[in-house]
């Protein structure tokens, strides 16, 4: 039916533009998708670093804790890696794959880390960092040895690494001999 006054029909033309707007954005919305990365195999360093880092950021602590290595999960308990969680608490955090490089006989992936925060009256400001995780092969495949602040425990764990240098003892010495 067409409007028979112009008012009618000048509201017929802006509903129109409207809905053409609305079916636009839709397409628009369903062509880009979402921001999230493909799913990087399950059997690589960087997948296994990428399933670690999604399950944080959705609070699958378990999922996460998965991940370790057993002596990872000897050392930091469900419970203790829950409780030392940090990175679910800032929901403006992205992550972007470095490099991934080998160590030994483990692998380094390298993480770029970048937060954002409000802070008026200045605007929006961001930090990035590396964040680098220490992966080792296991039948289980691969499971991460060392994650670091604070994606995880502090997991420090000896893989064989040169022991420190000993630090020399002080001898005490008599005074001199008066004389």
């Amino acid at each position: 039916m067409i409007p028979r006054t112009a008012s009618g029909r000048w509201l017929a033309g802006i509903t129109a533009v409207v809905g053409g707007l609305v079916v636009i954005s839709l397409v628009v919305a369903l062509a880009t998708g979402s921001d999230e990365a493909p799913l990087l195999p399950a059997d690589t360093p960087e997948g296994t670093v990428q399933r670690y880092v999604r399950a944080l950021q959705t609070a699958d602590y378990a999922a996460a804790h998965a991940l370790l290595s057993e002596d990872a999960r000897e050392h930091c308990p469900i419970e203790e890696f829950r409780r030392q969680q940090r990175f679910g608490r800032n929901d403006d955090v992205r992550t972007r794959l470095g490099a991934t490089r080998p160590a030994g006989d483990d692998v380094e992936v390298t993480v770029h880390v970048t937060r954002f925060s409000a802070s008026p009256p200045f605007g929006v400001s961001e930090f990035t960092s590396e964040s680098r995780y220490l992966l080792t092969e296991t039948d289980a495949g691969w499971r991460i040895v060392d994650a670091p602040w604070p994606f995880g425990c502090a997991l420090t764990i000896e893989r064989g690494l040169p022991a420190a240098p000993p630090t020399p003892t002080p001898t005490p010495t008599s005074p001199p001999a008066a004389g």
